[in-house]
């Protein structure tokens, strides 16, 4: 499935005036198990793996492989999922390579690196679009993030001119986990 997304960090003052001006629809808890080899060979080829379970159902295996660089903040990804049976500890390299269909250098093993669990809210949806607000925690942090999935950039542009986000810093929750991640595995 294809997924166009922009993701956008957002201050604690923004959410809390985003979660009071459109009173989400529901909210919805996830964690989120991220996996890698210790070279890092998922992120080399341009893959975030995890494992998702969230209050309503799980857990599902998910890929997702980047199609292209960032456009003005904007992802471009082909996700790929299916259901097992509980959070593996390791996940075998070629299996993630037989979802997507293609085979994956490196070491045979990815190791759970870590949880990062989301407070999901749904603040609306229109014309193939639609907009989520997250709380993050994950190590010592907390952050917040605004995510517009679209198929429809009109509505995206138009809701960032009634809502202008200052200063936008596109980073996933995966790179962003990473990134901690690495600082407390040094």
């Amino acid at each position: 499935m294809l997924e166009q997304e922009l993701k956008c960090l957002i201050t604690k003052p923004t959410y809390d005036a985003l979660i009071n001006r459109f009173s989400p629809k529901f909210t919805i808890l996830q964690e989120n198990y991220f996996y890698d080899t210790e070279q890092l060979d998922f992120l080399r080829h341009g893959l975030t793996v995890r494992v998702r379970i969230e209050d309503r159902g799980g857990p599902i295996l998910q890929v997702k492989k980047k199609l292209s660089k960032k456009d003005r903040g904007v992802s471009r990804k082909d996700e790929f999922e299916c259901f097992i049976k509980n959070v593996p500890n390791f996940i075998e390299v070629s299996n993630v390579g037989k979802l997507l269909g293609e085979h994956i250098d490196g070491e045979k093993r990815a190791f759970k690196l870590g949880l990062l669990t989301t407070e999901r809210s749904l603040l609306f949806m229109e014309n193939n679009c639609v907009f989520y607000i997250d709380k993050c925690e994950y190590f010592d942090i907390i952050d917040y993030e605004l995510e517009i999935e679209f198929k429809n950039s009109k509505v995206k542009d138009d809701f960032l001119m009634k809502f202008p986000i200052k200063d936008i810093v596109s980073m996933g929750k995966y790179k962003r986990f990473l990134k901690r991640y690495l600082k407390h595995n040094k």
